[in-house]
């Protein structure tokens, strides 16, 4: 005995089946945009310029570009990602929505002045 698939069956099953693999798409996709870690950003970064491998890098994300205190920071947008480099006295500012290095620059680290009164 054969039984027959009512066509509505059918598409019922594909539109489901359509819905899921676009929600598990969606979030692959999404995991790995906001993935916002050190090794993230420098393995993106690292394939557009040799990074040093002997020092694991201090990570900013620009929220208010208002606030940044440096010229060099002046040209930083809300998503950018800031790279610094203590040991190599290094800044790079990486715009992940265009997948581009803006600027590469050297760290200026001020040290407060203490004064004995």
């Amino acid at each position: 005995m054969r039984y027959k698939i009512h066509p509505r069956v059918v598409l019922a099953i594909a539109a489901m089946l359509l819905v899921v693999c676009g929600v598990v798409l969606f979030f692959v996709m999404n995991s790995k945009k906001n993935d916002d870690s050190v090794e993230a950003v420098t393995q993106t970064i690292a394939k557009h310029m040799v990074l040093p491998i002997d020092e694991v890098p201090a990570l900013l994300t620009v929220t208010d570009p208002s606030k940044v205190s440096t010229q060099f920071l002046k040209q930083s947008q809300v998503g950018d990602k800031i790279l610094i480099y203590q040991k190599y006295k290094r800044v790079i500012i990486y715009r992940p929505s265009i997948d581009r290095i803006i600027d590469i620059g050297p760290v200026v680290i001020d040290n407060p002045k203490v004064s004995n009164e």
